[in-house]
């Protein structure tokens, strides 16, 4: 009897912690916005009504928009960890409206998730209509929202890109963690009678 009761109490303990673990198996880069038919980015959500709309899958400004802010809802408004971010940069045309400079922020629940991260994407190929993805790899932060500034461009007269894409994976809600713990605590206890 005494064997049983410390297996259970062992088995609370741990599923009690169980219930807080953050991270589940990591997934590869994910949550498209710009390919996805632009379904995340709306002239509501982006600076100065600047938006224009898709040019071969491309998200691009209007003329004389040289800078962006553009609100991204990751996961459906689920909280999601980030380490690293993919991004293709904008090619149609050999124009200079390539994204130079940018930065993204996180944001959970309408909460900073600390300060912009800077990342520098490198023009495409001159006349290119195959963009190339470029890595970049952030410190670990868990976010609902990014807020992604495009700060330059390469001397066009807008700024655009192909395609971002977040390298997230999901956090587990305490509460199933919890009740997948106790549906195998009552059957390890059920074994042992």
């Amino acid at each position: 009897m005494k064997m049983k009761s410390t297996c259970a109490i062992a088995l609370s303990f741990g599923m009690a912690t169980a219930a807080n673990a953050a991270l589940t198996v990591a997934t590869d880069v994910s949550q498209t916005t710009v390919n996805a038919d632009l379904s995340l980015i709306t002239q509501d959500n982006a600076s100065d009504g600047a938006i224009a709309s898709s040019l071969n899958d491309v998200w691009v400004t209007n003329s004389g928009f040289t800078s962006a802010v553009i609100t991204l809802e990751l996961a459906g408004g689920d909280d999601v960890v980030v380490d690293g971010i993919a991004f293709w940069n904008y090619t149609p045309f050999d124009s200079g409206n390539g994204t130079a400079t940018a930065t993204i922020e996180f944001f959970n629940d309408g909460v900073s998730q600390g300060t912009a991260t800077p990342f520098a994407p490198n023009q495409d190929s001159t006349g290119s209509n195959t963009p190339t993805q470029q890595n970049f790899v952030i410190a670990t932060q868990t976010a609902d929202t990014a807020i992604l500034t495009l700060s330059t461009n390469y001397g066009g007269d807008r700024v655009g890109f192909n395609e971002i894409q977040f390298d997230t994976t999901a956090v587990p809600e305490p509460s199933s963690a919890a009740l997948i713990g106790l549906g195998g605590l009552s059957l390890i206890l059920r074994r042992r009678k």
